[in-house]
């Protein structure tokens, strides 16, 4: 006997069972284009529709969009891992940022006035531009590049302002620390060797931000204005061990200070042997002894 004509041929794996009741099937009712679609999208003989206007435009947009994300993520690595490009300083460009750097401060704080050099600081002014530039005139005058900066004067002539200012320079940044506060830190509890072996090295910092620079030294503000410290029943003179240290493994331009007090007054307060490496480790620089304060 044959099957009916409406049951599937035996080769396509169904039963005759199936094949009648798959003639029984729900159909669900589609449009003509609908079944197109259906038909030939898996096949080898797929067609693609067309698109609206607006379709078409927010097609364009989305792909825009996408295009804009890729150029971007690409980009952003190249900034991460590009080479970097620093401005060029010279000591004239140094001064101006100096000059510029302290209105700006000056604005923050609310003071209705400008950064001035003068008879009182111009000397120092000029030479730290020379340093901090690299500017070789700065050994013509009898120092040394390789030396850090010790900055000696009256108190309020403005010392540590403008080694504040110069923080940030092509030669090598480094970061403000009061000496008062690094004995403060030294003696907070579980804080003695943890502080010394802090500020007896320099500083890790984000090198494009720093000229290129991956550490950063230390500036130590006001040295010999500190408290000796106690610890285990012992005085000790934190500043000293601290300076001690830098100057065995820290290269000398990466440490700086101001004092209030002269070679000899420090030699009283540390001993000569300190005062013998601050002169192997600084250049050291006076203001004139009439220069006036500058606090307001």
């Amino acid at each position: 006997m044959q099957p009916a004509n409406n049951l599937l041929a035996p080769n396509n794996g169904h039963s005759q069972e199936q094949a009648v009741l798959y003639a029984l099937r729900a159909v669900p009712i589609l449009t003509t284009e609908e079944k197109e679609v259906l038909a030939t999208w898996n096949s080898e003989h797929r067609v693609l529709p067309e698109l609206t206007l607006e379709e078409s435009a927010q097609a364009i947009l989305l792909a825009r969009k996408v295009k804009g994300e890729s150029l971007y993520k690409a980009a952003y690595a190249r900034k991460v891992t590009a080479e970097h490009e620093y401005p060029a300083v010279d000591a004239q460009s140094f001064a101006n940022f100096l000059t510029a750097r302290g209105s700006a401060r000056l604005y923050d704080r609310g003071e209705d006035r400008y950064y001035t050099v003068d008879e009182d600081n111009q000397a120092v002014f000029n030479l730290l531009c020379l340093y901090f530039t690299s500017d070789t005139r700065f050994e013509d005058q009898g120092f040394k590049l390789r030396k850090g900066i010790m900055l000696i004067g009256p108190r309020g002539c403005g010392k540590t302002w403008l080694m504040e200012l110069c923080s940030f320079n092509p030669k090598g940044p480094y970061s403000v620390h009061a000496c008062q506060n690094v004995v403060d830190e030294f003696l907070a509890k579980d804080k003695a060797m943890p502080t010394l072996s802090k500020y007896s090295g320099n500083r890790s910092v984000d090198a494009p931000s720093h000229w290129g620079h991956s550490v950063a030294g230390r500036f130590f503000d006001d040295l010999g204005d500190e408290s000796r410290a106690v610890s285990y029943g012992n005085e000790r003179n934190v500043m000293e061990d601290i300076l001690m240290e830098r100057y065995r493994s820290v290269p000398h331009h990466n440490t700086h200070l101001t004092s209030n007090l002269n070679l000899d007054q420090l030699a009283e307060y540390y001993g000569l042997r300190l005062v013998d490496r601050l002169r192997e480790m600084f250049n050291i620089i006076e203001f004139p002894p009439t220069a006036q304060s500058r606090r307001q």
